[in-house]
């Protein structure tokens, strides 16, 4: 496990040449044991494949690919990839919710330059998701590192289809200035 929500499957097996350099068997499978749990899915984080928990499923690695699986019930936020900290204002922060149970985040801020957290400055930003409501709550910004006095959140529910195997999302685009709010994802 990576942190609470996230289950990586490092692939550890040595790959082998051909006598001609070419690496033999590029798109080899491994098995990879999902523990199960309350919120009973697990979705893989490239494609939109859902598994149930508590089972050993065979899985495609090829070179590329680390297989990485997110546990349901749980809230993670995504970046644009920079090569360091601070080289874009995020004036956007996309927040996946994995659906399937609930889940409860708290989104940690400060100015990434400093020590200035060993002072208190930073900044707290709960989120809570409660499934059967199908609604995401975000609370008021606690503490006192204020950079972004309003941001956007792109929202994205990623919710299991009936069949199982497959999942769909739902998101939304919405406007967050530091107070309390709440997103309806029923739609």
């Amino acid at each position: 496990m990576f942190g609470p929500s996230l289950l990586v499957k490092p692939i550890t097996k040595p790959m082998y040449y051909t006598p001609e350099g070419i690496i033999s068997n590029p798109d080899a499978e491994e098995s990879v044991y999902l523990p199960g749990h309350a919120g009973k899915y697990w979705f893989d984080f490239y494609n939109q494949q859902v598994y149930k928990g508590g089972q050993t499923i065979s899985y495609q690695t090829p070179l590329d690919i680390i297989p990485v699986f997110v546990k349901s019930g749980s809230i993670l936020p995504i970046n644009k990839v920079v090569q360091y900290v601070g080289e874009q204002k995020e004036e956007e922060l996309e927040i996946r919710i994995y659906g399937g149970a609930d889940a409860d985040f708290e989104l940690y801020e400060d100015d990434n330059k400093t020590y200035a957290y060993e002072n208190g400055i930073y900044s707290l930003i709960r989120f809570r998701w409660d499934d059967q409501k199908m609604q995401l709550s975000i609370y008021d910004k606690k503490g006192t590192f204020l950079e972004y006095p309003q941001r956007n959140f792109r929202v994205k529910l990623y919710i299991p289809e009936k069949n199982g195997s497959n999942y769909s999302t739902r998101e939304k685009l919405i406007r967050y200035e530091n107070k309390s709010i709440t997103v309806e994802m029923t739609k």
